[in-house]
Order: structure tokens, then C-alpha cells, then sequence
């Protein structure tokens, strides 16, 4: 992989600039936790957020394990533990001392006699106030990039997939399956579109796989050491497929072109179905709640965390793909968008809860007003 993919560059500043759109928006949805909320809401902001929150960071991670291999399999590990020193635990540092204090100073005037910012400040950083605001997502990443790191000095998977590679090769040898992989490569089992469901299959397997299982012993608020076990290790499940997706060259691959219209309005049709499902399980099922092994309650969070994972990688393919053949390229606005990506990642979310403060108070329809607030954003 030579040639600069600028479509992964943009896709990663499209999911960059929909941060902005979501944490506008959650200020103004019903029934979702946030620091700030305005006392205008609509549901319509609910279904947006939910929608929104199904595959960005999701996305974000793919994307993030893809590039963290690539730097890793051309630079090295001396190299690349430089570059995530200087790119990612330095922002990190200056994330966490500036700008995450902004958004539980906020919440702290809303609860307490309302203090300065100055006094506020030294209380941050108390066990009872601190927390990682939006720089979580930094804190998440280089914690991967140093288990990445260790998995590529050590190779533990390498060593189980020659493990299994043994295991398969003994099945593939016996009759049956040799005839039935020959049969398969006669009808292109391993053509493009057959790729891309293979991967979009496997990658909905793995993720849910791991959320379930972290699921069976914490519950999405549990924390340890600030860190909520449930999305660290889901999360986790996509990093590791941006880096095997990297190691295989999937993406080069990847497409969906023999999807006819008639097919895309099933799959869009398919897709609104599923959306409904999994916002009405959201209602009855919300992650929150303690898990009990009674087999009703079972099958519903299956059926929920299955579909949070379908709708996530159904999202990242159609956009990789989208990406791939519209936004290959480069120019200068999309140059400055990306190497700006890390300063609007710290600033745009405490921008927006002052914003969100502001915006509690002043009496214009909330439509006007959710626009005005992005746009300053």
C-alpha cells in the first residue's frame, strides 16, 4: 500500500465533523444524558443521536487500528511509539488539563453554588470530580496502541492462527470440505462482493461476540479507574478489525457494485426496520440496566447487542465503499481539515457546552436554534 489513501483521510474527517453534529444535537434530545441540556426538546434529535452514535466511534476506531498497523508495519516500533507519544499522548496531556475541565466546571455550577473557573480548576482534579470528558477517546486509543505494540513484539495471534491454520488445513485435506471448496471457488465464492460479506459477516461475529461477553460481567456504567469496561473492550473488537483488515488487504477488495436498485431499496428498507427495532430495545433494554441471566431478558440484549454491531459494520462498509469511489482525493480544504483533525477534536466539545449554557436561555424555536449553535460551533 504505496499510494496515499486519501479516502480513509476523508471518511476520518467525516466522522470527525458529524462530532460536532452529534454533540450539538444531544443538548436538544429527550431521554439522553448529557451535561447540558436545553430546556427545548425534540425526539426527532433522540433518533438523530442514536443514529449517529451507532457508527462513529466505531467508525473511529476501524479507521484508527488501520492506521496505527500501517505506521507500525512501515516505521517500526521505536518509531511508531514516538509518533503516538508526540501525536497522541501529548494531546491527550493537554486535553485532559484544559479543556475536559470545562464541561464538569459546568455541570458543577448547575449542582453547587456557582465559582469561577479558576477556583473550580484545582477541584478537577480530585477523585470525586475528575473525569475524561471527550478526551476519553484518546486516553481508549493509546491504551490499544500499546497493546498493539506488545501484540507485535510478542505475535500471541500469529501464533493461534497457525494454530488454527493447522486445524483447518487437516479439514480441508479430508474429502468433503476439498470438494466443497473447489466447488465454491468454481461459482467465485472469493470475488469482491463475496469478500466484502465475508468481512462485513466476520466483523459482526467478532464485535458482538466481544460486547456480549463483556457484557455478561459489567454493565455499560461500570467503570474501573474511569474506564467503562463494556465500550473498552467493544471498542476494542473494531480496532483490532481495522488491524487485520490492514494486515489482509481487505480493503482493496471491498465493494458492493453488483448491488442493483432494486436491491439497495430491500437493504434500505431492511435497514429502517432494524433502526426501529433497536430504538424501541434501547427503550426496554438500556444498557445500564443490571444484566440478569433469567432467558427472556437474555434473548432480548442478544438480540440488541446483535443489532447495534450489524447496524455499526452495515454503516462502515457502505461508507468505506462510498468514500472509495467518490472521495479519493485531495485538495486544500480537505488538507487542512485533516491536519487540523486533532486541534477541532479537543476544542469543538467544550466550545459546544458553552454554547449549550448560553443557549438555555434564549427563547427561539429549536430547529433555528440547534443550527445556529452548530454552525458556531
Amino acid at each position: 500500500m504505496h499510494k496515499r489513501l486519501f479516502y480513509l483521510d476523508n471518511l476520518k474527517t467525516f466522522a470527525l465533523l458529524l462530532g460536532v453534529l452529534f454533540h450539538t444535537s444531544i443538548v436538544y434530545a429527550p431521554n439522553i444524558g448529557y451535561a447540558i441540556k436545553s430546556g427545548d426538546l425534540h425526539y426527532f434529535f433522540s433518533i438523530l443521536v442514536h443514529l449517529i452514535h451507532l457508527f462513529r466511534m466505531p467508525l473511529f476506531f476501524f479507521l484508527s487500528g488501520f492506521f496505527s498497523y500501517m505506521v507500525l508495519d512501515k516505521k517500526g516500533g521505536k518509531n511508531f511509539t514516538l509518533s503516538r507519544m508526540e501525536r497522541m499522548f501529548a494531546p491527550l496531556l493537554v486535553g485532559l488539563f484544559l479543556f475536559a475541565p470545562v464541561q464538569y466546571y459546568l455541570v458543577y455550577n448547575q449542582t453547587h453554588d456557582p465559582i469561577s473557573f479558576l477556583n473550580y480548576y484545582p477541584k478537577f482534579f480530585t477523585l470525586a470530580e475528575f473525569h475524561f470528558s471527550h478526551i476519553w477517546f484518546l486516553v481508549y486509543l493509546f491504551i490499544f496502541s500499546f497493546l498493539l505494540l506488545l501484540e507485535y513484539k510478542l505475535q500471541i495471534t500469529k501464533r493461534i492462527f497457525t494454530y488454527f491454520a493447522m486445524i483447518k488445513k487437516y479439514f480441508v485435506e479430508s474429502k468433503i470440505f476439498k470438494n466443497k471448496i473447489e466447488s465454491a471457488e468454481k461459482t467465485h465464492l472469493f470475488s469482491n462482493f463475496r469478500t466484502t460479506l465475508f468481512f462485513f459477516r466476520n466483523g459482526v461475529i467478532f464485535c458482538f461476540a466481544a460486547f456480549f461477553f463483556i457484557n455478561c460481567f459489567f454493565n455499560k456504567d461500570h467503570t474501573i479507574l474511569r474506564i467503562q469496561p463494556v465500550l473498552f473492550v467493544y471498542y476494542f473488537s473494531f480496532f483490532l478489525m481495522g488491524v487485520i483488515v490492514y494486515q489482509k488487504n481487505i480493503l482493496q477488495n471491498l465493494s458492493i457494485e453488483s448491488f442493483t436498485k432494486s436491491k439497495w431499496i430491500y437493504c434500505f428498507s431492511g435497514f429502517l426496520l432494524l433502526f426501529s427495532l433497536y430504538l424501541y430495545l434501547d427503550e426496554v433494554d438500556p444498557y445500564w440496566m443490571n444484566f440478569t441471566y433469567e432467558w427472556k431478558r437474555v434473548f432480548i440484549r442478544v438480540v440488541h447487542l446483535f443489532l447495534e454491531s450489524i447496524l455499526a459494520w452495515s454503516f462502515i462498509i457502505v461508507l468505506l465503499y462510498f468514500f472509495k469511489y467518490y472521495f479519493d482525493r485531495t485538495d486544500l480544504k480537505l488538507d487542512y481539515l485533516r491536519n487540523s483533525g486533532m486541534s477541532i477534536y479537543l476544542i469543538h466539545h467544550p466550545i459546544s457546552l458553552i454554547l449549550a449554557d448560553f443557549f438555555r436561555i434564549i427563547a427561539i424555536p429549536i430547529f433555528i436554534k440547534v443550527c445556529i449553535h452548530g454552525l458556531l460551533v
